[in-house]
């Protein structure tokens, strides 16, 4: 038997539970790790309330840091949550892209911690938005392996929802793609200045996909309860 053997129905219901549980476990820690980079200002180098305004205002580049990757990771998490509504089987390459999506989302919390301490720094941009890139190009080809010949999908799930899953997972790489070129070419700032788009394009693509998934199908029962 092949080692991307399909496996389902029976036992499916179990594998996916733990594919599931393991991801979430991993999202849940990098994201609550996110957080530990921004330390309160020591005591003994704050001596007046001025002192403390200005230490917490040199922090604004870490909140900037956080605040941005926790918004990026938490869409992250919740589209790998909508891809896994489709899934009614698995095999070892959804494991092994899976577990390679997870490893990208482990790493982040370094790329924020550089960017928080350098925010000036064409390298630090770089390679934070590099990270946040590739973590979307591994998430886009995970759901290309589930919906390939539905091989992993119900057999007749209509070509609207693939798309609008597409459309979730291609707006975060992107974006990152153009802050790295905007890196190289126009400097780490723009770059930043790029990055604040973020949330109100995603709160865009969010309103579009919905008004477009009201004339889709929705998902059937899911291998999750």
């Amino acid at each position: 038997m092949s080692r991307d053997a399909l496996h389902g129905p029976q036992g499916t219901h179990v594998e996916l539970e733990r594919l599931m549980f393991f991801s979430d476990a991993v999202y849940a820690i990098a994201i609550t790790l996110l957080v530990l980079e921004i330390r309160v200002p020591a005591r003994e180098a704050v001596h007046s309330g001025a002192e403390l305004l200005h230490a917490l205002a040199a922090l604004t580049p870490r909140f900037f840091a956080f605040f941005l990757s926790f918004v990026v990771v938490g869409f992250y998490w919740f589209t790998h949550h909508v891809m896994f509504r489709y899934v009614r089987r698995w095999d070892d390459t959804l494991i092994v892209l899976n577990l390679a999506l997870l490893l990208c989302v482990a790493f982040l919390p370094f790329p924020v911690s550089l960017l928080g301490e350098f925010p000036h720094q064409a390298a630090a941009v770089a390679v934070y938005t590099g990270a946040m890139a590739v973590t979307g190009l591994v998430q886009t080809v995970l759901w290309t392996h589930i919906v390939l010949g539905r091989r992993l999908t119900d057999p007749d799930l209509p070509r609207p929802a693939v798309a609008l899953v597409y459309m979730r997972v291609a707006v975060p790489p992107v974006m990152f793609a153009v802050s790295m070129l905007l890196t190289a070419t126009l400097g780490p700032t723009a770059a930043l200045w790029s990055l604040a788009l973020v949330l109100p394009v995603r709160l865009l693509r969010h309103r579009l996909t919905a008004a477009a998934h009201a004339s889709a199908p929705a998902p059937g029962r899911s291998g999750r309860r």
